[in-house]
Parts: structure tokens; sequence; C-alpha cells
């Protein structure tokens, strides 16, 4: 991150610091905000770059100039813009800035106004940050981010995290050889990835499933095309072996309420990264709210939690090695009689004791026949259901690879719960890995058991800092508590066939055993034993409810 003078001075008009890796954005309007964001989900690059590619016109220069004409064009706007009469919103609402901090300064915190921090806003940009940190802004749910994605981007770096202590103790180098041996067998799986789908998605054959508007570009078009999805696939592939030190991108924004709150809750968390990250926040916050962020000093009890109650809960029992798999934890066995007597209740201005005794004497067939006109409008664009869905809840477990918990843990709404990571619970395998040969599977696995080992060295001393070795396909649990109508719009999302194969798996996962505790919500009055899940839904009478997608594009459009 090195820029010039000018270039530095055009961007402290927009973000907090051009240095540090962890910055407050300003005076952007929201959808450039989102724009320049989501280009982490494809391209490395700093947002910080972005608003300067923006600031020079580089995205609507003419291509076909020279390149000598076209670095002197980007310097001239540069200039251009530093020498406007551009002013920020900050500036020209001075007076009301000033008044509106005197206020929040003198009544913030009193008196229970705490909640006035709930709808000031802020955006937060993070550059090469660990995938632990992502984890951890994710725990908050009221955090929207996006970040980097495993599946665009190359994530052959070296500029992965060397935690300090780990670094200044005995097993420095064990940690660096470790993580530079998952990095080589990531590369060996993105380069044999690529030949084996080459392979398995011969390219004649993907060509003639190409909607007609591609094929008329012609070949050269078509084999960009394909090579970027063929890519797309063997990163899906090899980031299975991603340590968790492997650096990310991601822009979010968080209330200054939440805010507040991780800051004093990240100052006493047993990683110093995300303590530095939490003085990072802190300091670029204040400079965006600096009437708003006062209570943010060191958070013992938060950070009590965070070191697992340092032991005091510690039960000395072996953990088995497990397989990727999902438990209902807990149910409403009542849950379609709740749903529809909170239908009758509020059409009716009833009560919900005078609704229910009215669904009771229902049949379960009319019941369903109830279901079905609820849903009876619901077009594919119809995210969510009646708010009825929202009065039940159940508990979930899975046990899933970390790779496929990080994107189920971005449902924001749903109450979550994580252990730290450790390969006793085991690693996923993909199918593929096993469809490549005996000799991938013996690089594959050799990798999985020298981090194993190297876990066990370190984690006696540095049983969180050990988690930065752990690949992406380690196991782990994850449990959430979740209303239906979050249900079926995490099956839906989640379902799709250009999303990645396992969390898909998961949420079929999900979607039978939902449908095993509550088949009415597929239209049955009881589940069809010994059925696959796939001829289940297939052939369920109610699919306006669940709407879960079995279908599969080969490689990803």
């Amino acid at each position: 991150m090195s820029y010039t003078e000018e270039e530095r001075q055009a961007l402290l008009r927009f973000v907090t610091s051009v240095d540090a890796p962890i910055y407050a954005v300003k005076d952007i309007p929201p959808e450039m905000f989102g724009a320049l964001g989501s280009y982490f989900s494809r391209n490395p690059k700093d947002f910080r770059d972005h608003i300067l590619d923006f600031i020079k016109g580089t995205l609507t220069e003419d291509p076909n100039l020279p390149e000598e004409e076209r670095i002197k064009q980007r310097q001239e706007n540069l200039k251009a813009f530093l020498n406007s009469n551009y002013t920020p919103a900050s500036q020209i609402l001075k007076a009301g800035m000033d008044k509106s901090r005197d206020f929040f300064s003198r009544w913030y915190g009193k008196y229970g106004h705490k909640s006035i921090a709930n709808v000031v806003w802020q955006g937060f940009v993070g550059i090469n940050q660990s995938q632990l940190v992502a984890r951890q802004l994710a725990c908050n749910q009221l955090a929207f981010f996006i970040e980097m994605s495993t599946r665009y981007v190359d994530f052959n770096n070296a500029n992965w995290y060397r935690d300090p202590d780990i670094m200044n103790s005995e097993f420095a180098a064990l940690y660096c050889e470790t993580i530079e041996m998952l990095i080589k067998t990531y590369n060996y799986f993105i380069e044999h990835g690529k030949n084996y789908y080459k392979r398995k998605y011969l390219f004649e054959t993907w060509k003639q499933k190409q909607i007609e508007a591609d094929k008329q570009k012609g070949d050269n078009f078509l084999n960009r095309k394909y090579d970027r999805e063929i890519a797309a696939k063997a990163f899906d592939l090899a980031r299975y072996l991603l340590p968790q030190a492997m650096p990310t991108n991601f822009a979010w924004i968080l209330d200054a309420r939440s805010v507040e709150f991780d800051i004093a809750s990240w100052k006493e968390h047993p990683l110093a990264e995300v303590q530095d990250a939490a003085e990072m926040i802190e300091e670029a916050g204040g400079q965006t709210l600096p009437s708003l962020l006062k209570y943010t000093e060191n958070n013992t009890y938060y950070g009590d939690k965070f070191k697992q109650y340092e032991g005091a809960f510690h039960i000395n029992l072996k953990t088995e090695e497990k397989k990727k798999r999902l438990k209902i934890l807990y149910h409403h066995p009542g849950a379609l009689d709740i749903i529809l007597s909170t239908v009758i209740a509020t059409n009716n201005k009833l009560t919900f004791s005078d609704a229910q005794k009215v669904v009771q004497k229902k049949t379960i067939a009319e019941k369903i026949d109830m279901l079905k006109r609820v849903v009876a409008k619901r077009s594919r664009f119809d995210e969510w259901i009646d708010p009825a869905f929202q009065m039940v809840n159940i508990g979930v477990e899975w046990v899933s690879d970390v790779g496929a918990i990080r994107d189920l843990r971005r449902h924001q709404k749903n109450q979550r719960t994580e252990t730290i990571y450790t390969l006793d619970m085991g690693y996923a395998i993909p199918d593929d890995v096993h469809a490549m040969g005996k000799d991938a599977l013996a690089v594959y696995q050799n990798a999985m058991d020298a981090v194993h080992d190297a876990e066990k060295k370190m984690r006696g001393k540095f049983p969180f800092q050990v988690q930065y070795i752990l690949p992406m396909a380690t196991l782990t649990t994850l449990r959430m508590n979740m209303d239906l109508d979050q249900v079926q719009y995490m099956i839906y999302t989640r379902s799709t066939p250009e999303g990645h194969i396992s969390y898909r798996q998961d949420v079929f996962n999900l979607c039978e055993e939902v449908a095993k505790i509550y088949p009415w919500i597929l239209g049955y009055e009881t589940y069809p034993e010994g059925k696959h899940i796939f001829d289940v839904y297939h052939n369920a009478p109610l699919k306006d409810i669940i709407r879960m997608r079995t279908d599969e594009t080969g490689l990803h459009q």
C-alpha cells in the first residue's frame, strides 16, 4: 500500500487511513460502498485502490490508447479532482454534525439512551486479515459484510498471518513449515484439479450446453469462459487446504453500538491479531463516530467467554472423529398448529387461544390445504413466507468442514455458537479427491495428517493460536437456533447448483431432517420412509414452502 502524496490526499477524503489494514469509510454513497465492497468477491485489490481507479477514470478509459497516454490521463484526472471544488458532505453539513455530536456527547449512554447508536451505521474495510478475524466479525449478528471469494481469487499468498505468540516460541519453524506445506498442497490441487475437470467436463460437451448468445461470440470467448469455470471448480476443491492464517479482505457495515461492543470484547480476545483489529477499528471509528465510541474499555467478561472460561468447564473426554452430518437438537411437536393458529389469529383479530381452538378441530389434510393457501401466490422472487413461520424455532447442529461452516455462518439472523477448531474431529475428503486417484488422495491425507501432528505438538501451549494452521477441511460443529422462515430461506439460497458442493450437502441434510419432523412442510401427512430426500422432495405435494434446488450445472455459471 504505497501511494503518492497526491493519491494520499485524494484517498483521505474517503477513508480514515491510507496505511492501516483496517479503516473506516466516509462520504461515499451507499451504492458505491456496496459496489466497491463487492469487488472483493472476485478481486484481491484493496478497496482504496478501487477508489483511486474511480477518481483516475481507469475504469472508463479507452483501452486502445497507448499505455503512456493512459497513465498521463490518470494523473491529469487525479490533479483535476484535487483542484476541484469538491466538498465532502461532512463539511457541507458541518454545523449540523457539530450539533449532533454535542447531543450525542451529552445523552449517549445516559438514562438508557444507548439505543440512539443503533441508527448510526458505519462502513469499514479490512485488508489482509486472517480467516479467524473474519470468523470473529461474523459472530456479530448486526455485522453485514462481503468477503473475498475462495472460488474466484487465487489464495496463493505469502502474506499469511504469523502469530506473534507462536513466532516467539520454539514452534515458530513448525508453524511456518506447516502453513507452507498446505499452500504447496493447495497449489497441487489447483493444477491437478484443472486437469481433472477438463477431462470430466470436455469443452465440446460443455459448449453444447451454453446459451445461444454466448455461442455466437465465438470460440475465443467460450474458451475464456470455459477456463474461468474450470478454474472456479479447481479453486472450490483446493480451498479445503487453505489454512486459517491465509489472509482475506472484507468490507462491512455495523451500527455504532455494535462497533463499541466489538471493540470492548475483542480487546480481551486470546488472539493478538483480533486485539490489534479492535485497536484499528477503535482508531478508525474514533474519526467518524467520535461522540459514540465511549464505552470501549476492555470487557473482561466477554474475554472470559472467548478464553473458554480459562478451562473451568473442561471435561477430559476423547473427541471421536466425525463425518459431515446434521442433527435436530430440539423442535416443537405442535409447530403446525402454532403456525396456523397465528395465521388465523392475525387475520381475524382473535387471541391465539381462540384461534388455536379452531385449528385443533381441523384434520391434517385440512391443515395442509391451509398451508397451500398461505403460499398460493408465492413467486420465485419472494424470499420470505408468512411471519407465522417465525413463531416456531428449531435447534440444529452441523458437523461440517470449516469452509462450509464459513458460508453457513453468514446467515446472520440465526443465533449461532461454535467451538475452537481441532483436527481431532477429523477432516472432510471431497468425492473429487477420491475420483482423482490414489496419488491425489495420498497427497491430501498426508497433508492433513501432518497438520494434525503439528497441532498436537503446539496446542498444549497455544490452544487458540494453533487454529491458524488448521485447513478448511477441518471438521467442526456449528449450532444454530433458527425459525422456520429462516430454514426455508437457507435451503433455497444454499442449495443452488452454483453453490459449493459442501454446504449444498449440508442444506440437503437440513431439508431431510426438517421434513422428517415436519412432513407437512412438504405437504405429506407422514414422511415417506426409506426414500432419498431428492425423491421425497421431487414427489412432494407442496413445494412452495421449502424450495430446494437439486439440479446440477456441471461447471459454475
